[in-house]
């Protein structure tokens, strides 16, 4: 009787054992994932756009005939004669932008830009635009993930004056 309790002690403990070293190798798995980074130029990223963005703007003022014969310049107008941001979706995804200014002055409308496409930004600006480098960032959202790029702009402000004739 006692040798049959200690075979059976003895095959628990076995099983004990093995259980054991089969948990500790659940809890303990080892994962090796290498990833490699590498950094490509603007115009081959995923969300690609030029490096130095740059805008032009013409504020045009027309001349005005005061009562006391004195001539006063009144802003007749505000126009962006061109920029180069021109955004690039080298992604298999649809991708939805949008892109904030730190300076209000300058505004963009938001975009959707299929695979391979590239669009250029639609922008407006208001009448108090002034020369500067702004803080533009660009946030892209697309079916299983997002991007915030922060790059800047340069701004240059023309000035056109239209003369009483």
């Amino acid at each position: 009787m006692m040798s049959r309790k200690k075979i059976l002690l003895l095959v628990v403990l076995v099983l004990s054992l093995s259980m054991l070293n089969q948990v500790y190798s659940y809890i303990s798995a080892e994962v090796n994932n290498t990833a490699a980074l590498g950094i490509s130029k603007s115009e081959n990223s995923l969300i690609a756009l030029p490096e130095n963005l740059l805008m032009s703007v013409k504020k045009t003022f027309q001349d005005e005939p005061a009562l006391d014969g004195s001539i006063s310049q009144t802003l007749s107008g505000v126009e962006i004669v061109e920029h180069n941001l021109e955004i690039t979706n080298n992604m298999g995804n649809l991708v939805n932008i949008n892109i904030v200014c730190d300076n209000e002055a300058i505004s963009f409308e938001d975009l959707t830009i299929s695979s391979g496409m590239t669009i250029k930004a639609i922008s407006h600006v208001a009448q108090d635009i002034e020369d500067g480098i702004y803080n533009l960032t660009i946030h892209a959202y697309w079916d299983g993930g997002s991007a915030e790029i922060k790059t800047k702009i340069n701004v240059k402000v023309y000035v056109t004056v239209n003369a009483i004739q």
